[in-house]
């Protein structure tokens, strides 16, 4: 069952007609790991399970642009659907999921009558907008890279957690490029003696020259 309070802030300090206006326009659908979901304009709630939001460039590569874990959602308005003509963004279960949607037409009813809670729209929706930005800057960068900037990211975002626990499989995904062009490339930092590694497990060992790396001039 989904903690509503923990997906909107304000959830408490709505009536409960209000609350009542949100819950009977939320569909609810259950997938199996690695569906597709469709695409449509508004907030995907994840109530069990885990959502995988791809941004796949013209190339065909694709590439996890954001990741909704329990309790957390994403909004897709049409403008960030449709923000970049050389990318689009594909959907799909990261488990077996249940996956509460609100259609935006239905939030925009709940905000023209509740223009305080704006805020909170557009504060997830700079995030995924800083989510997208990010991926057409690192997107033309070489891997080698596009891996040293995903990991002094995961750093700052841990609050500086020097070991991250993720495999190769999961980084080639997260990049858009095969596991073995990853192990290949982490081998290089390792040789250069930016991370140490174990099994499922990349240890920062110097950020400072992982960010030397990322702004050489040679690729």
């Amino acid at each position: 069952m989904i903690s509503w309070e923990s997906v909107f802030p304000f959830w408490n300090a709505l009536s409960d007609l209000q609350q009542s206006e949100l819950l009977d326009n939320t569909i609810i659908r259950q997938y199996s790991e690695g569906e597709g979901i469709k695409k449509r304009h508004g907030i995907y709630i994840v109530s069990e399970g885990g959502l995988l939001v791809y941004v796949v460039h013209m190339s065909g590569r694709k590439r996890i642009l954001l990741q909704g874990k329990e309790s957390e959602l994403i909004i897709l308005t049409f403008e960030f659907l449709n923000a970049s003509e050389n990318m689009s963004l594909e959907l799909r279960a990261k488990k077996d999921s249940e996956i509460y949607f609100i259609p935006f037409e239905a939030w925009e009813k709940f905000r023209e009558k509740h223009p305080e809670h704006q805020k909170f729209v557009i504060d997830v929706l700079s995030k995924h907008l800083l989510a997208l930005s990010t991926s057409l800057y690192e997107g033309m960068e070489n891997i080698g890279k596009q891996l040293a900037m995903f990991l002094l990211r995961q750093f700052d975002e841990n609050e500086k957690t020097y070991e991250l626990r993720i495999s190769h499989e999961e980084l080639a995904e997260q990049l858009g490029t095969t596991r073995e062009v990853i192990t290949r490339n982490i081998s290089i930092l390792k040789q250069l003696g930016f991370v140490e590694t174990g099994r499922n497990r990349i240890q920062i060992v110097d950020p400072a020259g992982l960010q030397l790396y990322i702004e050489q001039d040679v690729d």
